[in-house]
């Protein structure tokens, strides 16, 4: 339980942290982004602080779908059967693609789980895809 909760803050300081620090980065920028236009004309100056608002949202929203590395995300992720099963069995039920980014990585570490695409006593492995089954309706 203790790991969920330093994962946990780790999380929310990144979801702060990390806006707070580009949006003044990206509003002294914009400027010089969108050219001197916006700074000459006094009517386009709130323009600024719009694109660099959107700019902000964009680039936080590139960082929380990209996969980073995070010590503490793997020790949930390899942790022993009985609570390690269970991260891993929801991750790979929710979050196929990225799931299947993660097993590769375990896999390359030297993992070996039952819940893994690459797990070696598998007879059948299981065809991960993103694309949308549309078979029951």
């Amino acid at each position: 339980m203790q790991k969920f909760r330093v994962l946990f803050r780790e999380k929310v300081n990144q979801s702060f942290y990390v806006p707070a620090m580009m949006y003044p980065v990206f509003y002294f920028l914009t400027p010089k982004l969108m050219g001197t236009y916006i700074e000459r004309v006094q009517y386009y100056r709130h323009f600024k602080i719009y694109i660099s608002l959107g700019m902000t949202i964009f680039f936080y929203h590139w960082a929380n779908c990209y996969v980073w590395p995070s010590k503490s995300f793997h020790e949930i992720v390899t942790q022993p059967e009985p609570n390690g099963k269970y991260v891993r069995s929801l991750l790979a039920h929710n979050l196929p693609r990225s799931w299947s980014m993660m097993s590769k990585d375990l896999h390359t570490q030297g993992f070996n789980f039952r819940e893994m695409n690459e797990y070696s006593e598998k007879e059948v492995m299981p065809d991960v895809t993103n694309k949308f089954d549309n078979s029951w309706y």
